[in-house]
């Protein structure tokens, strides 16, 4: 690579915010532990040397395969629960607990979407989609629809409200549209669910 190479290259896209999670297997000619110690502090999720083994090659891919999928489900218990009090969480982390947080910041703002998010995101459309669905697995209205419908639920728990009040404290547009969504995302409907909790 002219003026660069993989371990610049790797340094570059782990730095920024937009390709942090983007999962890099570096494929060198250069053999030697401080090679692959430079190549993993520079964040690449995995060094193999040259001549490439295919199955080692797949063994490889499968892990980042499997990592992802783990961190999808960590993840989505982020979405699901309080944001970690871990001090040492990750860049991916701080940035879907700062997605999270510009929503709930804007929760009862129906005209809060995605255009919304991207602005506050700072981010190209093409960047935060990517992010948030290689993370997440969902797409950006999916994920701020989540969003929305477990803070309703939070709500649900501690207070005692009409589908109504419920409806404008989340910013949903219409009755039919919150009772579909909440009943596909909790398996009953809000109704029923405030009936459980409740009663």
């Amino acid at each position: 690579m002219p003026g660069s190479d993989g371990l610049e290259l790797t340094k570059t896209l782990k730095s920024h915010i937009a390709t942090s999670h983007i999962p890099i297997i570096l494929l060198t000619a250069q053999v030697g532990i401080p090679n692959n110690i430079a190549g993993l502090e520079a964040g690449a999720d995995a060094y193999l040397n040259k001549p490439i083994l295919s199955d080692l090659l797949m063994a490889a891919v499968i892990n980042q395969i499997e990592n992802r999928e783990k961190l999808r489900k960590a993840f989505s218990r982020i979405i699901t629960a309080e944001p970690s009090k871990n001090e040492f969480i990750t860049s991916d982390e701080k940035f879907i607990i700062q997605c999270i947080q510009k929503i709930e910041e804007n929760i009862s703002d129906t005209e809060f979407q995605l255009n919304s998010l991207v602005k506050e995101m700072a981010m190209s459309y093409g960047q935060l989609y990517g992010k948030i669905k290689f993370l997440t697995n969902l797409s950006v209205a999916g994920f701020i629809r989540n969003i929305r419908l477990k803070k309703a639920k939070q709500i649900l728990d501690k207070e005692k409200l009409s589908l109504k009040e419920i409806i404008l404290r989340v910013g949903f547009e219409n009755t039919r549209t919150f009772q579909r969504s909440f009943e596909r995302e909790f398996g009953i409907t809000p109704a029923e669910y405030i009936k459980k909790v409740h009663s």
